[in-house]
Formats: C-alpha cells, structure tokens, sequence
C-alpha cells in the first residue's frame, strides 16, 4: 500500500519548559533554528515514538542548500525521514505494538524532534538487539527491493546505478545478489566508489562532475549501453542522462531524478 508522506502535528510554545520538547525548524534557505513544542500525545488511533536516530537524507540537503524547487516545498518547513525510536505511549485503539517496541518510521516527514506521533502503519517493530542508528536506514528498503523487482535482473544483464549515495550503495548490495553480468556503478567520489567495490560492483567509473555526460566516461567500455539503468541521483536532469545510457530494449527503474528537469528528452 503507498501512504502519501505526513508532518507530525506540533502545538508549538514560545519557551522551554516542562512537557516542551526541542524541534528543528527550517525557516529559510540555509537557516535551521531550534523551536519548541508541547511533547505531544498520542491519539486513540496513534503511537507516540521517542525518536532516538533520525538519518540526513540527500534530500534533507538539497532543501537546506536551496537546490530544490518551490513546487516541492514551502516555509517554514520540519526536515527528518529517516526515523528510528522507542515507543513509548500508545493509543487505545492501537494493536500490535505496546511501550518500548524498538521501530523504524516510514512516510513521516518533519522528524527532527524528540518525540512525534504517527498513525501504527507507518511503524516497523525492530528487534531488540537490532542497533537503532541502522534501523533508521530502513525507511529507503521497500523502495529499493522494489526497484530490484521490476528491473528483472539476470546474469545475462549489464546494470548500471548511478550515484553512490546511501540508497545507491544498498541497491548495489542487493543488485549483487542476482549476479548481473556486469554490475557498474558510479560516482563523483572515489571512497564511494571504494565502498562500492566492496559491497558487489564490478566496474566503477569517477564521473569529474554532475554536468559530464555518463556515457562520456562509461561509454568507451560500454558504447552499446546498458540493460537496467537506475539513477540513485536527486536531481532531475539524472532520468535524462539515464536515458543515454540505456541499450535497446533497456529497463529504466526511476528511483531517483526526483527533482526539476531542466533538459528536454529525445523521444527517438
């Protein structure tokens, strides 16, 4: 089921006192301030999540450096997705999950805070042992093993994923697992792509910067291009350079390129 991403509610407070809590708040560009709110409550419907590891997506940055649109965003804004925490109240009406559940988050937004609330859906029960700083990781998971499903890997297959970031670097781990035969990755830095080597990839290529043309790099060894492209990049002008890279009958698995384009796309 896909859930459209929600922003905990606050009722916010004009100082710090008892039953206050500490929030993150972006008021502009490049400009986070500490606000505070009344910890809140869990409704008949919610749990409450002490939040214990919140993850800085590349996303996160993006907005606070001001490199994404206005259509994404509006300000004031909470940054945080990639939450990891302890239950530690629960609503009446809500099974399966009791205090002191360990659990990562998923589509909830603005959880740079100590505590949030969120409907029990958007929670998954860790185990105990399990170090919360990596659960905070999992929220990117179900995304990239479906990503994994549809791009219909095979060792008869060249795969390319660009961009070595955090959700590149796992969909190389699990890319591995079907035994492509070539699994080529890249990146502008030369300790991901050290990473990346580790975690499966075959071939790795150091693109000098975000405006050169993949191809341009990978393309001497590859001048046919590849099967299945995945583009782990935010911007958008990475689904167009993707486009160039893919072979006949190529499969493009947009993961990333989720922001503006500002190219066009050569439809032949």
């Amino acid at each position: 089921m896909v859930r459209k991403m929600i922003v905990p509610e606050m009722e916010w407070t004009d100082h710090h006192s008892e039953g206050t809590q500490q929030v993150a708040v972006m008021e502009k560009v490049g400009d986070i301030d500490i606000k505070y709110a009344k910890i809140p409550h869990a409704k008949d419907n919610e749990i409450r999540v002490d939040v214990k590891w919140v993850g800085i997506c590349g996303s996160d940055l993006e907005v606070y450096r001001g490199a994404r649109t206005p259509e994404f965003l509006s300000y004031p804004m909470r940054l945080g997705h990639e939450v990891a925490g302890i239950v530690d109240e629960v609503g009446s009406h809500v099974v399966g999950l009791k205090v002191g559940d360990h659990v990562a988050l998923r589509y909830v937004w603005g959880a740079f805070a100590e505590y949030i609330t969120c409907d029990p859906f958007s929670a998954v029960l860790l185990p105990k042992d399990f170090p919360l700083m990596h659960g905070s990781l999992i929220e990117i998971t179900p995304t990239i093993l479906n990503g994994m499903e549809r791009a219909e890997i095979s060792q008869a297959k060249n795969v390319l994923i660009m961009g070595q970031g955090v959700s590149g670097l796992q969909l190389t781990q699990v890319a591995h697992l079907y035994s492509p035969r070539n699994l080529v990755v890249t990146d502008l830095f030369d300790e991901k792509l050290a990473l990346s080597r580790e975690f499966g990839a075959t071939r790795t290529y150091r693109i000098p910067s975000q405006d050169t043309p993949t191809m341009d790099i990978v393309g001497k060894d590859f001048p046919d291009g590849f099967d299945v492209v995945i583009p782990a990049l935010l911007e958008g002008d990475a689904i167009i350079d993707a486009l160039d890279c893919c072979a006949q009958n190529a499969k493009l698995i947009m993961y990333g390129g989720i922001g503006k384009t500002s190219k066009t796309i050569d439809f032949f």
